[in-house]
């Protein structure tokens, strides 16, 4: 239902993010993490800083935590999109969506640290990345996926690497631009949303740090709704109150993090804490939202009911004044059959790109290559 509140294309952007870390882990469920390896009391993500003005969701990933599990790493590091030999398929499943995320982001995961996509209004959107690797060396990195045309522009007085491929128009996008904000900080979005995110950058940090709330611990993966302001732009454009409008109409913001144990015999954790107008809205929340996760469960399970009661059960609902929490612990086993499922339904509703005629993948002798930078 979150999905709801932002533009399709947003939508897109969100949902493919998610999949792809869930894939990653869920693959991964069962595995151990040396304990002298996970992180913690780390300082907050240097990313924060670079949050616009009008933010309003947020979703964010320790990558460097991610590659900490052999799986996920094997899976980033790899050069190649041939089947591992995974029983359930995942392997070659994961490597074809790394695959479709670097084509629209063009760039590698192995190059990344941390990711943080950050979204407003219809304008507002962009993927923030710490990067290891300098600016020089990103760039012509960059080549090593595939051939490209590219261009050096400045907006807003900052220096855009303007990249464009066939294979974008599959995603809805034309042209890519990626802009170095700090020593390891790289903004990437289509080129239509660069103004508007460095317009956000002009506010001062502290307003714009301000926007959104982030959950202690560190978590593997974690999320930021301001549901109130989604909320109101969206019946001000329609002009009326729906589903969804009346569901979320007490609710003023949402946090959601995914907590990875790191060892084999303990549980995941989702927790997704809503904070509401006042205490009576977030009882009307805990009484209605098992009605509608079971009905959301009967839609994206339908092809594993099993699967989705086992889900509900591991749920946990409870209200502490104007908070909402609810909390779903996931074991490995549960972790690896839901990674299965959503690999299968993804893979079976996911409606391939057209290919690339074989004429446009020759650049033009004359387009702009990285080598020209």
């Amino acid at each position: 239902m979150m999905y709801g509140l932002v533009r399709r294309s947003g939508v897109d952007a969100l949902v493919r993010i998610w999949l792809l870390m869930l894939l990653m882990l869920s693959s991964s469920a069962g595995t151990v993490i040396g304990a002298d390896e996970t992180a913690a009391g780390e300082p907050e993500s240097s990313l924060l800083q670079f949050i616009p003005a009008g933010t309003e969701y947020v979703i964010a990933f320790d990558i460097d935590e991610l590659r900490r599990i052999p799986a996920v790493r094997e899976a980033l590091e790899s050069d190649s999109g041939e089947d591992d030999g995974d029983s359930a398929g995942n392997g070659s499943f994961l490597e074809d969506r790394l695959a479709a995320f670097e084509d629209l982001y063009q760039v590698k995961l192995a190059d990344c640290r941390e990711l943080l996509f950050a979204g407003g209004d219809r304008r507002l959107r962009g993927l923030l990345v710490e990067v290891a690797k300098p600016e020089k060396e990103l760039v012509q990195s960059l080549r090593e996926i595939h051939g490209r045309a590219y261009e050096r522009i400045t907006v807003r007085n900052h220096p855009i690497h303007l990249l464009s491929d066939p294979t974008l128009a599959s995603f809805g996008a034309s042209k890519i631009g990626l802009s170095y904000l700090g020593p390891q900080t790289v903004l990437v979005t289509e080129e239509e949303y660069l103004a508007p995110f460095f317009d956000g950058l002009g506010a001062s940090a502290n307003t714009r740090r301000a926007s959104v709330i982030v959950p202690e611990g560190n978590p593997i993966a974690w999320g930021y709704f301001n549901v109130g302001s989604m909320i109101a732009r969206r019946n001000k454009k329609q002009q009326q109150v729906d589903f969804l409008g009346v569901f979320f109409r007490d609710i003023r913001n949402v946090g959601v993090r995914l907590e990875y144990p790191g060892h084999a015999d303990k549980e995941w954790r989702l927790v997704a804490i809503a904070h509401c107008a006042d205490s009576k809205g977030a009882e009307q929340i805990q009484r209605s939202l098992p009605s509608y996760l079971m009905l959301a469960v009967n839609l994206l399970f339908a092809g594993d009911p099993e699967l989705g009661m086992n889900l509900i059960k591991a749920t946990n609902i409870s209200v502490d004044g104007n908070r909402v929490t609810l909390d779903m612990e996931i074991s490995a086993a549960l972790a690896t059959r839901l990674g299965d499922y959503l690999a299968a339904e993804s893979d079976r509703r996911m409606i391939a790109p057209d290919p690339v005629p074989t004429d446009l993948r020759r650049r033009p002798e004359k387009s702009k290559t990285v080598e020209q930078l």
